[in-house]
Order: C-alpha cells, then structure tokens, then sequence
C-alpha cells in the first residue's frame, strides 16, 4: 500500500509500508588475515591466516528471520505522456536477525534501492 502526491503533471512522490518473506537467504563466509579476541576486546588474540584450516569461517544462515517490514519511499517522473523512470528506497525496520542472536551486536537493517524506466500501456 502506498499513498502517491502529484507534485506535478511530471512527478509523483510514493510512501508506504512493505512486508515481504524471505525464501531463501544466506550469511555465510570466512574471515581471514587478521585476528579475533576471545570473550572481550582484550580477551586472548586468535590469530587468523589466509588458508584453509587458518580462517574463521561461518554461517549464520539459520539466524536469519524470513519475515520482514519496512518502508518503501520513492518518485516517478515521467518524460512524456507514456514513458519515464522510477527510482524507489525500501528500509527495514526489523533486523534481519532474530532477537536471540547475539553473535554480531550491531543490528543490521536491509536497504533495497532500484532505478529504472517505466512504460505506460
């Protein structure tokens, strides 16, 4: 659902909320060429190399939630009576992680931007 305001014959302004389910995700991966801290950050150093077996891999794919909602915000501006272009910003407003997981401590938000051009039948 989106509510639209013409700000002129050329350009129209679009807000509203999203909702969306997510079939298949994944946040998965590897660190490598550095170093960790085990329990704080001046806990014991691990070290991390560049080769299998050396680097800290993980995944965190099972942590991921499937749903999600935000905000959608954009704008059509349109060149002539039938063709133009859209450029449109969909925010998160829930973390893309479930709240029992504590591995990452910043919360992490999905942002989605797309562009292009629109053709009216």
């Amino acid at each position: 659902i989106q509510a639209t305001y013409n700000v002129s014959k050329k350009v129209r302004l679009k807000a509203g909320p999203y909702f969306s389910y997510v079939m298949s995700n994944d946040f998965s991966g590897y660190a490598y060429d550095g170093y960790l801290r085990e329990g704080d950050p001046t806990g014991q150093k691990v070290e991390l190399g560049h080769d299998d077996g050396e680097r800290g891999d993980y995944d965190f794919t099972d942590d991921l939630r499937h749903w999600q909602f935000g905000v959608d915000v954009g704008a059509d501006w349109y060149f002539s009576k039938r063709v133009g272009a859209y450029a449109d910003l969909a925010w998160g407003l829930s973390a893309i992680f479930h709240k029992r997981f504590k591995t990452i401590e910043q919360k992490l938000y999905p942002i989605y931007g797309s562009v292009g051009l629109m053709y009216k039948l």
